[in-house]
């Protein structure tokens, strides 16, 4: 198609310039008509796709940068009105209203934040936490990178059964979830169905290849 439209425009100045020469001396016509096709029509039909190509390759999306990243992955699907109020991090360098690194100088916390068992924090190498300001028997969301040499599955298993073996105070969680994300990184969630039930779509959202463990009942 565009062989076709470049002839047409080649003959079109053919004879637009062929008209205008004729007023001018005969052997002056042959170089005018054919100089100016060569140098204006082939440039500006091979230029544009050649611009156009590299801009399209550079949007692919990048992998999580850190067990923040994440909460933050999926923190972000959220619509404005099913967002609700949560603190991130630890409480000696919290984050409020988003998720937030947990600082490894207070691990030993991790016991009390996420449920991590105090035999389990050596295998926890980097923390990150989403929790309900206000109750995290509501909701209480973390994802831990897990030490080299740590198994995942076993794990997911002791954080699994600490979840359903704890004293609840002031309300206790509906659901539980384990998960392995992106092969390197543990979720651990629980709370409320109505907060457990958006953040599950929009796990699934941001991580569809990730292995759920465990999504069950909290024993009452």
């Amino acid at each position: 198609m565009k062989k076709i439209v470049s002839l047409a425009l080649a003959g079109v100045m053919m004879l637009s310039l062929a008209a205008c020469g004729n007023g001018k001396p005969t052997e002056t016509n042959a170089p005018e008509t054919t100089a100016p096709i060569e140098t204006t029509v082939v440039p500006e039909t091979t230029v544009a796709p050649e611009t156009t190509a590299p801009e399209t390759e550079t949007q692919a999306p990048a992998a999580s940068a850190g067990a923040v990243s994440v909460l933050e992955n999926i923190w972000n699907l959220y619509g404005e009105d099913e967002k609700f109020a949560v603190i991130g991090g630890n409480m000696e360098s919290p984050v409020d209203g988003a998720p937030g690194n947990y600082d490894m100088a207070y691990a030993e916390n991790l016991t009390w934040n996420l449920l991590v068992p105090e035999d389990q924090i050596a295998n926890v190498a980097e923390a990150a936490t989403m929790i309900h300001m206000m109750n995290a028997n509501t909701f209480t969301c973390g994802v831990v990178r897990l030490a080299e040499g740590a198994d995942a599955a076993a794990f997911a298993q002791v954080m699994r059964d600490a979840i359903q073996n704890n004293q609840w105070m002031c309300g206790f969680p509906e659901t539980l979830t384990v998960a392995v994300v992106e092969g390197e990184y543990v979720l651990i969630a629980f709370g409320v169905n109505d907060a457990m039930n958006p953040f599950m779509t929009h796990f699934a959202e941001a991580y569809a290849e990730a292995e759920i463990l465990f999504n069950e009942a909290v024993a009452g």
